[in-house]
């Protein structure tokens, strides 16, 4: 398996936590569309190591800080 299989497996899974959080929050399930938010975030953080590592280049990817 190659860097791009692992990159393109998380970006799949991305999608499908992307997916979900929409139908939860369509279904007002607010327990399920948090999960997947967290999901997705996991992912991100993910690919933004894997970009790190210089192993990827993220077009568009989001710098934007959090409020804390």
């Amino acid at each position: 398996m190659t860097a791009q299989d692992v990159i393109d497996i998380v970006r799949e899974v991305k999608s499908d936590f992307e997916r979900e959080e929409d139908q939860g929050l369509l279904q007002r399930d607010l327990h399920k569309a948090e999960q997947a938010l967290a999901g997705k975030y996991a992912c991100e953080r993910i690919l933004r190591a894997l970009e790190a590592r210089g192993e990827i280049s993220l077009v568009g990817s989001r710098r934007v800080g959090r409020a804390r």
